[in-house]
Formats: C-alpha cells, sequence, structure tokens
C-alpha cells in the first residue's frame, strides 16, 4: 500500500472520473511508512473509489490551501479530513 498525502493540479469531471498529482507519497513497508516516492499520481471513478473505504482513522487534519476551481469560479476545493484506506490508481516511480 501507500501513503499519500495531498493534492495539487488535476481535474475531475462530472462523470466523477478523477486524477490528482500527490504532494507526499510513500510506500508502506511491512506496516511502517516507507520509502519516499516522487512523481505520483492517483486517479479512479469518485463514487467506485468511496464504495471501497473500509478504514477511517479517528483524525482530523484541517487545512484551507489554494485549492480553487480551476474552472475561473471561485469556489475551494479543499478543506482537508481524515484518512482513509480505499482502493484507487496509483502511479509513478
Amino acid at each position: 500500500g501507500y501513503l499519500l498525502k495531498g493534492a495539487s493540479g488535476g481535474q475531475a469531471d462530472v462523470n466523477g472520473e478523477f486524477m490528482f498529482t500527490v504532494q507526499e507519497a510513500f510506500k508502506i513497508e511491512n506496516g511502517k511508512v516507507g520509502t519516499p516516492l516522487r512523481g505520483v499520481t492517483i486517479s479512479g471513478k469518485a463514487f467506485e473509489v468511496l464504495a471501497t473505504v473500509d478504514a477511517v482513522s479517528d483524525k482530523f487534519e484541517w487545512g484551507l490551501g489554494g485549492g480553487m476551481c480551476g474552472k475561473g469560479q471561485p469556489a475551494r476545493v479543499d478543506a482537508g479530513g481524515a484518512c482513509v484506506r480505499c482502493v484507487a490508481t496509483v502511479g509513478g516511480r
């Protein structure tokens, strides 16, 4: 598995498909945070990925970053949340 933190750049379509670059990524090795990775992206279909959530942390991180809708609309698209364990497509090296 992987520990992924923060998204930057990417897109989400009205059909629920998404793709984002991950700011920080680490391989989970023997149950511990291991090797850092670079150039990682995450993609999938939102409702399919949400259906695979099987764990949610009790820690909630609140942080309004600079994420705004990329279509020129004044809509915030980030605010933080809990960590979740789910299945999605991860790419990178």
